[in-house]
């Protein structure tokens, strides 16, 4: 982590990720949400209204109890609108319980982050997501 905020580029992919709180956006839980339970996941597809600055396709919202957090026990549900699954696939809810491991927001553009999730089952399986998406909305 660097001293006072930075922007640092990932080794692999060459893109900026972001290091500090300062360079997160202000709806991010930069505190953590280590060991939140994940209670829903799911995919909503809308009607765009094309008269709003930003239409919305799509949500991806994620239903969290953060009471167990290890830092941040403030969230209880995350939307990531115009999301887009880049890679792996949404746990099929409600065969085993899911907690939060660790997560990595990365800017893509001014508009657009990418958000590298990881889930870890009761079982000790990991789930790992890559989801795009163009702005978020997290209810505390």
């Amino acid at each position: 982590m660097c001293e006072g905020g930075c922007m640092a580029r990932d080794p692999k992919t060459k893109q900026k990720r972001m290091e500090a709180p300062r360079d997160m956006p202000e709806w991010y839980w930069v505190r953590g949400l280590h060991d939140a339970q994940v209670l829903d996941m799911q995919l909503v597809e809308q009607t765009p209204d094309y008269a709003e600055k930003r239409p919305q396709y799509n949500y991806l919202e994620i239903l969290v109890d953060s009471k167990g957090a290890m830092l941040d026990q403030s969230v209880e549900r995350i939307l990531l609108y115009n999301c887009k699954l880049l890679s792996g696939a949404l746990p099929e809810m409600g065969k085993d319980t899911l907690w939060w491991l660790r997560d990595t927001l990365t800017p893509l553009s001014k508009e657009k982050y990418k958000l590298d999730l990881v889930l870890e089952s009761g079982k000790g399986r990991h789930i790992s997501l890559e989801i795009q998406f163009a702005f978020a909305r997290v209810d505390r």
